[in-house]
This record gives structure tokens, sequence and C-alpha cells, in this order.
């Protein structure tokens, strides 16, 4: 009898954790936002009323040819539409539009680029088009980078 108690809890045990486990997963990925970048990454945000607009579309293209040197400046990019934000491969991401507009202090009509430094400041909010070696360059004038530069 004993045995069958002890089993019976094992198993209420392990129901127990798996449903905690199961609830607390998808919590992860919900939960991402601006903060979650901070000090880790530079992010550049196209921001545009669609993703598949010209504007957004060769503002993209210019950002693809450089990757070497976005990697090399911590720079991750996404695509923001007035709804919703997405990745460089459109995959819908959990981070809010509305944090960005407050973020950044921008309108809901609002269309360019947005450059968000490690401290999670907005340092660079510029219509379309943006050469994107402005933006390498506006990075390495920052204190920061050239700590990161030096420290090579």
């Amino acid at each position: 009898m004993k045995t069958k108690d002890y089993f019976s809890k094992k198993i209420a045990q392990c129901y127990f954790l798996l449903i905690t486990l199961t609830m607390l997963a998808p919590m992860t990925t919900i939960a991402q936002s601006l903060d979650d970048y901070k000090w880790k990454n530079r992010i550049v945000f196209l921001v545009g009323k669609t993703i598949d607009s010209q504007a957004m579309q060769n503002q993209l293209e210019q950002f693809r040819n450089t990757e070497e040197e976005m990697a090399e400046r911590d720079l991750v990019l996404f695509l923001a539409t007035r709804r919703d934000v997405f990745d460089e491969s459109y995959e819908k991401v959990d981070i809010r539009i509305t944090e960005i507009r407050k973020t950044a202090r921008i309108k809901s009509d609002f269309t360019g680029v947005l450059l968000f430094g490690k401290d999670g400041g907005c340092k660079l909010k510029k219509d379309f088009q943006v050469e994107p070696e402005e933006i390498f360059d506006l990075i390495d004038g920052m204190p920061m980078r050239r700590s990161e530069i030096r420290n090579k």
C-alpha cells in the first residue's frame, strides 16, 4: 500500500512540474522587449507603413550588404510597421511597436530609420534613405564603441 502511495505522489509531483514548466516556457519568448538587448546590442529599426513598401525594401537591401560591419558593431536589424515588428527574415517578434515609439519619441506615421544604442536610448531618427555608412560612422564615434575598438 505504501509503495502505491509513494508512486502516486511522485506522479502528481511530475505532473505539477510538467504543468509549471509548460506554463513558464512561453513567458520566455513573450517577454521580449528593448531591454532584452540593452548593453548587448545596438538596434536599427526600419519603420514603414508595410514591410513590403518600396522605401522599406530599398533600405533593407542596403543593410543586407553590410552583414560583417553590422556584426562587428553588435548591430541587429528589425522591420517595424504600424502594428508589428519583424526580424530580417520577416518573422514576427514580440517587441511592441508602442515601446519603440515611446522610446524614440516618434509619431505613429513616422517612416524611416531609428538607431538605438546599447544603453537603450534612441541615437538617430531619420527619414528613409539612410546610408549604412552614416550609421556606422555615428556608432564608431560613440564612447562605448571607441572603448570596444581599443579593447580588441
